[in-house]
């Protein structure tokens, strides 16, 4: 969705951005999103607005899997810096 307004090169960029953030999503690149789970489809969602180079992404909660509360919060630094550059 939001690499329709980039070059390939650049949304390319922004895909592997995307990958080294969620590696899950890029296991299961070629499987179809209704039949990812839901903690896969929040990330894929998430992933979609990072391509988008958003100045400000709002989530009402952290990523799904085991975390403790110190890895969510790099998570969301990560995610960030991810949507800085």
């Amino acid at each position: 969705m939001g690499g329709y307004t980039r070059t390939k090169a650049e949304a390319r960029d922004r895909r592997e951005k995307v990958f080294a953030l969620f590696p899950r999503l890029f296991e299961r690149r070629d499987q179809i999103a209704g039949y990812m789970s839901g903690g896969e489809q929040q990330m894929l969602a998430i992933g979609r607005a990072l391509m988008t180079d958003p100045v400000l992404l709002a989530r009402r909660r952290t990523i799904a899997g085991p975390r403790t509360p110190s890895s969510s919060i790099e998570s969301m630094r990560s995610s960030s810096a991810c949507a800085t550059k």
